[in-house]
C-alpha cells in the first residue's frame, strides 16, 4: 500500500472519530466534567494530528511539483539556443520567399 493511501485512510478515520466525539459532547452524552475534558482533549489531539498529516501531504505535493518542474526545465533549450533556432527559421522563410519571388519573376 502506498504511503499516500495510508495517510488518506488515516485522515478519514480521524475525521470520523472527531465527528463522533463532537456529536457525543453536543448531544449530552457526557455525564461528568472529567469525561468532558477527556473528550475535548481527544478532539484537540486528533485535530492536531490531522493538521500535521495534511501538512505532510501538502509538503510532499510541493516537492513533487518542484521535481517535475526541474526535470521539465532541463528539457527546455536555453534562451540563446532558442533565439538561434528562431533566427534560422526566420531566415529559412525569408529565403523561401526570395526564391519564390525570383521564380515568379523568371530570374532562374
Amino acid at each position: 500500500m502506498q504511503l499516500e493511501t495510508t495517510i488518506n485512510k488515516l485522515i478519514r478515520f480521524l475525521k470520523t472519530t472527531i465527528e463522533s466525539l463532537s456529536v457525543n459532547v453536543t448531544s449530552g452524552g457526557v455525564d461528568s466534567m472529567e469525561k468532558y475534558k477527556y473528550i475535548i482533549g481527544q478532539i484537540n489531539a486528533y485535530e492536531a494530528t490531522l493538521q500535521e498529516l495534511s501538512n505532510l501531504l501538502e509538503d510532499k505535493e510541493q516537492n513533487e511539483t518542484k521535481e517535475q518542474s526541474s526535470t521539465s526545465d532541463q528539457n527546455i533549450m536555453p534562451d540563446n539556443e532558442l533565439v538561434g533556432v528562431k533566427k534560422s527559421k526566420i531566415n529559412q522563410k525569408q529565403n523561401k520567399k526570395q526564391n519564390y519571388r525570383s521564380l515568379r519573376a523568371g530570374d532562374f
